[in-house]
């Protein structure tokens, strides 16, 4: 973003960019956020409720329901997005055993969950936010940023230099 107004205008898009539809006719979760929203799924509504304190924690809830006119499981594609900062993921979807996820080892970025949705299926997505060092390079040589899941904590030397004299 290279100035006021395209980050305004980023800021105002976010909610468009939550959730997307799949070339395959799939949902794919891109943000993590509280938030519903509704598709059409091969001719039935599916609506989506997730439910999160992300990014102060890694724990997502995200509800399936199903309004269509069968009572019928309906298949499709569902992905998230698998943050590189977290070392491992694990999804649980409803009461089944739980499934470890590596997000280094998805395509592009996602893990997809193919598999026929009931009303009411919950998908629980656990990231765990450990803290963590990253080392400055180049111009940063010699400077830490100090992480913890998506979160960046910094202490700029110049503007807190009395912080940092103690």
């Amino acid at each position: 973003i290279c100035c006021c107004g395209n980050y305004r205008r980023a800021v105002a898009e976010l909610p468009q960019k939550v959730y997307y539809r799949t070339p395959d006719g799939g949902i794919a979760l891109n943000l993590f956020t509280n938030s519903t929203k509704a598709f059409d799924v091969q001719g039935q509504t599916v609506t989506i409720r997730q439910e999160t304190a992300y990014p102060n924690d890694g724990e997502v809830k995200v509800t399936f329901t199903t309004a269509g006119k069968t009572e019928d499981p309906l298949k499709f594609a569902f992905q998230f997005r698998t943050p590189r900062w977290c070392e491992k993921i694990t999804l649980r979807v409803n009461d089944e055993a739980p499934v470890s996820i590596d997000p280094n080892q998805q395509k592009l970025g996602c893990f997809v969950l193919d598999r026929a949705w009931k009303d009411g299926d919950v998908v629980r997505i656990s990231m765990p936010m450990t803290w963590r060092l990253l080392r400055g390079r180049a111009v940063q040589d010699g400077r830490v940023a100090l992480l913890r899941g998506p979160i960046v904590y910094c202490i700029g030397k110049d503007q807190n230099a009395a912080v940092l004299a103690k």
